[in-house]
């Protein structure tokens, strides 16, 4: 009977352990994912900003040259705004409702 018991609390241990690496290796997943998706966003933002210095700091830029760099400007702030929804939605913070 004592055996049985032992076995029953080593078994559970063992699943507590398991339960605690699932939870770690999710953890970090959605961690690098969250790092991602930030990095995503900061790297459109950053080619949109780059694309808009561009179209004005270059001297006798054709305007040709000038309407493609507010376009990739405009596309590039357009994608920044889709990973910042993409951002909010999957990594929001999960709140619990309580009814009082």
């Amino acid at each position: 009977m004592a055996v049985d018991k032992w076995v029953t609390v080593v078994e559970h241990s063992k699943e507590m352990v398991g339960e605690k690496a699932a939870a770690a290796a999710r953890a970090a997943h959605e961690s690098k994912e969250y790092r991602r998706s930030l990095v995503d966003i900061g790297l459109t933002l950053l080619i949109g900003v780059v694309f808009m210095l561009l179209s004005f700091l270059v001297p006798e830029i054709s305007k040709v040259w000038q309407i493609l760099c507010w376009q990739t400007t405009m596309i590039s702030f357009a994608c920044a705004v889709f990973f910042t929804w993409i951002h909010l939605r999957d990594f929001h913070p999960k709140v619990e409702s309580s009814r009082v």
